[in-house]
């Protein structure tokens, strides 16, 4: 049970105005002060916010860009040595230059 000097939001909860037989120009005292019954204004009441929100999750429509950019990475990678692969005769690439290539310089 909520204690009543727990600080909670408030919130304006909508209402139907009431339905009277009086005129809507009659006043009417409404905690000291004077208004007048009308049906173009609407009737609020005061309602209370939940303390704790609900957690949201992530929707998977949000992370699909980032799988698609992640797998177009690792495609591009493996095309990318595939084709220096191809390129020195199915053998695989050296990033570096050993003795034998310094000597044809």
């Amino acid at each position: 049970m909520r204690s009543a000097t727990a600080f909670t939001p408030l919130v304006l909860k909508r209402h139907s105005p009431p339905h009277s037989p009086r005129s809507i120009y009659s006043p009417q005292s409404v905690r000291g002060f004077t208004a007048l019954d009308s049906n173009l204004a609407p009737f609020f009441s005061i309602t209370y916010i939940p303390i704790h929100p609900h957690a949201m999750g992530v929707p998977f429509e949000a992370l699909l860009p980032y799988g698609i950019i992640i797998t177009m990475f690792g495609v591009s990678g493996y095309g990318l040595h595939y084709v220096k692969r191809f390129a020195n005769d199915g053998k695989k690439a050296r990033w570096n230059q050993d003795l034998w290539d310094r000597q044809s310089e």
